[in-house]
């Protein structure tokens, strides 16, 4: 079982609400297009550097209002304005899609109504396993089943809570990929403001706990590498109290 402080180390994911950067923006359906509340978005402050939206983070890791249960230990809720959209933070697959409901607000009974979404990442590690099982295959003939197993736990499943009804661009066994649009964030379930609620879990079990992860993306020196010397590596965990976009803490 999972400590309660295990950190996923595996890989860095995008930041999960849309910025001027984010690449890749495209859907997959033409379900559900931003309402009017999100044309007049103002994002709330811009970081002073990048010019970019930013969003703040009002409950971090061990949150006393609602993350104080391994379900939701490490989940992080930014406030963010209704119909923003909500982008994959990585290549892989929808799991599960729920956009139907229509409550709100801090009532008992809304704990057990909301709308998300599911994805489970892609992982190096699947592509190594598909790579070694399809030449065993062509060795003999046979599939070895165990290669089906010797990696269980190890994909990151992350999950989107309170996006808004009817805005889900993609369905169950869609691939996405990183920066793609998914969503639009909402206040659905027990919600006390419009936000977006992210989680990361190692299975898809209902009793799972949650893993930590971290945030980040690669600048090149066009884009704020003032050494000139290529890529550089941006990481953050986001906490309670601060406001972030895809570089981490901005400065207000």
């Amino acid at each position: 079982s999972s400590s309660l402080d295990e950190e996923y180390t595996k890989q860095l994911l995008l930041f999960p609400l849309l910025t001027t950067t984010t690449t890749s923006l495209t859907t997959t359906t033409s379900a559900a297009q931003p309402l009017e509340e999100s044309t007049n978005n103002t994002f709330y402050p811009k970081n002073q550097i990048n010019i970019q939206p930013s969003y703040y983070c009002t409950q971090g890791e061990y949150g006393q209002l609602t993350h104080f249960f391994k379900g939701n230990l490490h989940a992080i809720d930014f406030r963010c304005n209704l119909n923003t959209p909500i982008v994959a933070v990585g290549d892989g697959i929808v799991k599960d899609v729920r956009d139907v409901e229509v409550v709100s607000g801090i009532s008992v009974r809304n704990l057990f109504q909301w709308n998300s979404i599911l994805l489970q990442l892609d992982d190096d590690d699947d592509e190594d396993d598909n790579k070694k099982k399809k030449e065993e295959e062509s060795n003999d003939g046979t599939t070895n089943n165990d290669n089906n197993n010797n990696k269980k736990g190890a994909s990151l499943f992350v999950e989107y809570v309170h996006i808004q009804t009817n805005s889900a661009q993609v369905k169950i066994n869609d691939r996405v990929k990183a920066g793609q649009i998914i969503a639009y964030s909402g206040s659905i379930g027990f919600s006390p403001e419009p936000h977006l609620h992210f989680a990361a879990y190692q299975s898809m079990e209902d009793d799972a706990s949650t893993v930590r992860v971290r945030f980040g993306c690669c600048c090149s020196k066009d884009e704020g590498n003032k050494n000139g010397e290529g890529l550089t590596l941006n990481s953050f965990l986001p906490q309670a109290g601060y406001w972030y976009n895809e570089h981490g803490v901005c400065s207000l």
